[in-house]
């Protein structure tokens, strides 16, 4: 009987953005019953630290019991689900059994040894309530664990194991001493391991989709990205690495978002031009891709709240331009002028990465995300060579479409030898007009001769690092 309710709930089918709704309505009521009850000082950031505390701590259960039950992931999470329902009776229990009226707190870890020995039961940081429901989860991973594997050892190794994990979700108090807000960074440490236990379950689930995504994940311009993030912090002056490190993941997740719509979308052209895209590959259905999309989205709004208010805002123009980038009804992809679109939104990759270090700007600071701007805005055509038939064939306006390949070649890399002379602005003195001139000679030929668009970008790092370096005072 008990063995027929579990495959009835495993049996249940559901997906990702569904699981996450449940995670988070149940999250929400916890807050609810832990704010009425134990005397929470709430805002804002705690409570989006409590909700991502939460979907951390269920990600890890997931991918410890289905390392245990060797279970499939999907069905583990559904059991999941249901146990998941405890995390509303701690604050209950210690309220009106315990007559508790104040918050949790984290233990200091000088405090692990002795804690680990009681099992937390005198450490005043941590409520009963939160004992019984961690010994209540863990006894019910066990039964699961037994009853698909039939091993005693197996499932009393995942109760002792998931004791010793527990306490790994007190790393935050060590992070008192590098944020100046403890619910920020708490907030990304849950985020980060929930995005790394993400990727550990999407592995266990389906190697082949994991990897497909990795290998379309345009690393070199995912670095990139990144790279104009830190740029502008470096320009600003690093002072809050927190900020800095949530900046560059959430235009990281901002630009695997970008990719998976624009693959949606471009699906077409993809069959022509890049046809060894996941989707064209049916590695994964569309479902799974939008699936996918509202996960990357989802986390590069919530690394992108923890960058700063201004940082966020600017994330937000991102999301919208690169949307409205692909989105059918607007498509700017399809127009002449749409590397411009790739333009600004470097530009503002740069910003988001200067303001989550600085308060104000500088004219230096506007001065370069103008040239970054209009120079990324002319070399990014040389990107549309490749997806020449596919463009074609669809109605994309390009270089390579309107005046030919040839020609399209030759006025490309015209136009990636003036983006990348644009320094010059910057930086005169004789030795800086050698090197930015000796890049864009390079950068022009080689696309040229080779129409390599990542090698391009390359070269467009090795650039910016040098500027950055000159800027710096550092050579």
């Amino acid at each position: 009987m008990i063995r027929e309710a579990i495959e009835k709930i495993e049996a249940k089918k559901i997906n990702l953005i569904r699981i996450f709704s449940i995670i988070l309505i149940l999250s929400a009521i916890r807050d609810f019953i832990e704010i009425s009850l134990l005397n929470v000082h709430y805002n804002f950031l705690i409570i989006l630290h409590f909700n991502l505390f939460y979907i951390a701590i269920f990600l890890s259960y997931v991918l410890i019991i289905t390392v245990f039950s060797k279970e499939k992931v999907g069905k583990v999470i559904n059991i999941s689900l249901i146990g998941f329902l405890l995390i509303f009776f701690p604050p209950l229990i210690d309220h009106f059994i315990f007559g508790r009226n104040v918050t949790y707190c984290y233990h200091q870890p000088e405090n692990l040894l002795k804690n680990l020995s009681t099992f937390f039961f005198y450490d005043e940081c941590i409520g009963k309530g939160q004992i019984i429901e961690i010994i209540l989860l863990n006894i019910l991973a066990s039964f699961y664990v037994y009853c698909k594997t039939k091993s005693l050892m197996r499932s009393v190794s995942i109760f002792i194991f998931i004791c010793l994990v527990v306490d790994f979700f007190h790393i935050p108090t060590l992070l008192l001493n590098i944020s100046s807000n403890f619910d920020i960074g708490t907030s990304l440490y849950y985020l980060l391991l929930s995005s790394v236990v993400l990727i550990l379950l999407c592995y266990r689930a389906n190697k082949k989709m994991l990897f497909g995504l990795v290998k379309n994940m345009r690393p070199v311009r995912s670095f990139y990205a990144v790279f104009l993030v830190f740029f502008g912090s470096l320009l600003a002056g690093i002072y809050d690495v927190i900020s800095l490190i949530a900046g560059m993941l959430a235009i990281f997740f901002t630009w695997q978002f970008s990719i998976i719509v624009n693959d949606i979308y471009d699906q077409k052209i993809d069959n022509l031009s890049n046809r060894k895209r996941p989707l064209i590959l049916k590695i994964l259905s569309e479902k799974n891709y939008f699936n996918l999309a509202a996960i990357f989205l989802m986390f590069a709004i919530l690394f992108g709240i923890l960058a700063g208010l201004v940082p966020f805002l600017i994330l937000c123009a991102c999301i919208v331009i690169v949307f409205l980038y692909s989105f059918p009804a607007v498509r700017l992809r399809k127009y002449i002028f749409s590397s411009s679109i790739v333009g600004i939104c470097s530009a503002l990759a740069f910003l988001l990465g200067y303001f989550s270090q600085a308060a104000i700007t500088t004219p230096m600071a506007v001065s370069l995300s103008i040239i970054l701007a209009i120079s990324i805005s002319l070399g990014v055509t040389a990107k549309d060579f490749k997806d020449y038939e596919g463009d074609k064939r669809d109605g994309v306006k390009t270089i390579f479409t309107v005046f030919g390949l040839e020609r399209g070649k030759t006025i490309s890399a015209i136009m990636l030898a003036i983006a990348f002379l644009m320094p010059m602005f910057l930086l005169n003195t004789l030795k800086d007009l050698i090197i930015i001139l000796t890049f864009a000679i390079v950068a022009s030929l080689y696309f040229k001769k080779k129409q390599d668009y990542p090698m391009t970008i390359v070269f467009c790092i090795l650039l910016l690092v040098y500027v950055m370096l000159r800027l710096k005072s550092f050579i």
